[in-house]
């Protein structure tokens, strides 16, 4: 019976002594202070609430010339944007040409013979199977350089005396040239043009005098038998003045006239080659009249 208690004694003991042990081995040894730090700043962002269309295109200048939404023209079209050339890391129209549907890309090892395989490279391309014989490129076969100058002009005359200020001169002009294969199919393009005119303000009226020069533009070549090389249509040079003022009658009431082309100069078509005569290069003249706008405005 002797041996029994002390081994129960001893077993009831020995767990009593465990936490005083453990505590005398995880008592944190003293740290020095820290440092104090800056608080960590993050960088603010933005919620835009702006529609993103990614790669698509909404309007486009194919078939009519002018910037029309693509909803609004009656042909099917397939836009390549310029962001999605640049993300793909697109350079050429052989590149372009694989992301466009139902077109595809022929080698000229195999002997196609479509059309188009001098346009900025040997390759032809086909669409809707059939050879593609007029791709271009902004309406033109080749690539046209535009070089020239541009000169804009505005002064306010306020050295003139009291009496007349509120005077002030303006002037731009224009040149540029185009060079290049297509150059000579460059419809339309007009190589000098400007205005100038002059304005007087007052408190109770305004009078602006504008003029504005257009030079002569090449249209289309003229081909076919006894023409001569070189013969184009071209629309001669233009001189065109307008007026325009207004009078305050009272703080939401004015009157206004409007005067466009007063000189009421025509349009004239001429055609000729290099050795045509000055007196045979005549050969049609549009009078558009001139457009005068008379009336009274007001807010309310």
């Amino acid at each position: 019976m002797k041996n029994i208690f002390s081994r129960l004694v001893l077993v009831t003991l020995l767990p009593a002594s465990l936490p005083a042990q453990a505590l005398a081995q995880s008592a944190p040894a003293p740290t020095a202070p820290t440092a104090k730090t800056d608080a960590v700043v993050l960088t603010p962002f933005e919620v835009s609430s702006s529609k993103d269309t990614g790669y698509l295109a909404t309007e486009t200048l194919s078939g009519t010339r002018l910037n029309t939404r693509i909803e609004d023209t009656g042909v099917a079209e397939t836009i390549i944007t310029p962001d999605f050339m640049r993300d793909l890391g697109l350079t050429s129209l052989d590149e372009v040409f694989k992301f466009v549907p139902n077109t595809t890309t022929d080698d000229p090892q195999l002997g196609t013979t479509a059309g188009n395989a001098s346009l900025f490279s040997s390759v032809a391309y086909t669409s809707r199977g059939f050879s593609v014989a007029t791709a271009q490129r902004d309406f033109l076969p080749t690539r046209v350089r535009m070089t020239g100058l541009e000169i804009d002009y505005r002064q306010a005359l306020t050295f003139l005396p009291e009496w007349a200020r509120g005077v002030q001169v303006f002037a731009n002009a224009s040149a540029q040239r185009a060079t290049g294969e297509a150059s000579n199919n460059f419809q339309g393009h007009v190589p000098r043009s400007g205005s100038w005119g002059i304005s007087l303000s007052r408190p109770k009226f305004n009078l602006k005098v504008n003029w504005n020069y257009r030079s002569p533009a090449r249209l289309g070549a003229l081909t076919g038998r006894g023409i001569e090389p070189g013969s184009f249509e071209w629309r001669a040079k233009k001189l065109l003045t307008d007026l325009y003022g207004d009078y305050a009658l009272t703080r939401r009431l004015s009157l206004f006239a409007s005067l466009r082309n007063i000189g009421s100069t025509p349009e004239d078509v001429k055609r000729f080659g290099p050795n045509t005569p000055a007196i045979a290069r005549f050969r049609q003249r549009q009078d558009y009249g001139s457009a005068w706008i008379i009336g009274a405005k007001g807010t309310f």
